[in-house]
């Protein structure tokens, strides 16, 4: 079932930030900075996120809501153990984060790397699952898996 095009991903999602998912490749951003003028940001050469756009602006695809977004993830992050320093040493499977300043999609897994991010646990530590709201979009000839998660600016 198809919804209308729409200008923005912040209208789509009613937020400002979120996670876009293209194959593999996963980016933890701000589209309001990254994307304002109503493209999909993508990894540029250079490492940083840039806005693709389409004359026929944004469609959605599909719209699902989910008690656990991690599931709409390609892969997971796990302990590689820990550094000399202290710090744990994390790895992702099966994804590959290309822009997450903040380290957000550690702290889905339970990873503070002390960066901004909030990890959600329950009373006996253990880590809380994160809903919210994921969308198939495409724009232009790009298809994308856009994850708005509850709680997220």
């Amino acid at each position: 079932m198809k919804t209308a095009t729409r200008k923005t991903l912040s209208d789509i999602t009613g937020q400002k930030t979120g996670i876009v998912v293209t194959g593999r490749q996963v980016l933890a951003v701000s589209w309001a900075d990254f994307a304002p003028d109503g493209g999909v940001p993508v990894v540029s050469p250079t490492g940083t996120p840039v806005s693709i756009t389409a004359e026929g602006g944004i469609e959605v695809l599909s719209e699902e809501y989910v008690e656990d977004i991690r599931r709409a993830l390609p892969g997971l992050v796990y302990s590689a153990g820990i550094s000399d320093e202290g710090v744990p040493q994390i790895k992702a499977k099966d994804m590959e984060i290309k822009y997450d300043e903040h380290h957000s999609i550690p702290a889905l897994w339970g990873f503070d790397l002390g960066a901004g991010a909030c990890v959600r646990r329950d009373k006996s530590g253990s880590v809380l699952p994160t809903a919210g709201t994921v969308y198939r979009i495409r724009c232009g000839d790009h298809e994308a898996t856009v994850i708005a998660p509850d709680g997220w600016e």
